[in-house]
């Protein structure tokens, strides 16, 4: 029976017909990675998906991370919140239960911009290149007042 289930699942990851993004979500749980979602109005959310509806395939549940959101001028991610650490300290109190439906966030997939699984162990080796290039370019670039 788990065996047709899973069989049942990786068909409809790989399905065309199915909703978007669903291949991401079945890949987060593949790989244990959670998703960065860029929203419309340039809010973060990166976190794990907890629960899709295939009909209708509206809005997705997330339980965050961390959030933040997109730079004005070079859209890079700011972040803000990190309900990791909260979810944490929550977890660490013996005195309060842990409730992970208080901390789900609800996505409407109109207003997923894009979306992509996010490794936080990769993620300061790619800011530390971004930087690096960041430098290399200033520094090999000439302005001049001419037009």
């Amino acid at each position: 029976m788990e065996n047709q289930f899973n069989c049942f699942l990786k068909e409809f990851a790989q399905d065309g017909e199915s909703p978007e993004f669903t291949q991401l979500f079945f890949r987060s749980f593949q790989f244990g990675l959670p998703i960065l979602f860029t929203m419309s109005d340039r809010k973060v959310y990166i976190g794990y998906v907890t629960e899709i509806r295939s009909q209708p395939f509206n809005d997705v549940h997330v339980i965050p991370i961390v959030s933040g959101h997109r730079d004005r001028s070079n859209l890079r991610l700011v972040p803000v919140t990190p309900y990791q650490d909260i979810i944490h300290d929550v977890e660490n109190d013996a005195t309060e239960e842990l409730d992970f439906e208080a901390f789900t966030v609800t996505l409407p997939i109109r207003e997923i911009v894009y979306a992509h699984l996010h490794d936080f162990e990769k993620y300061d080796k790619f800011k530390k290149a971004e930087k690096k290039l960041d430098f290399i370019q200033q520094d090999s670039c000439v302005f001049t007042n001419k037009l």
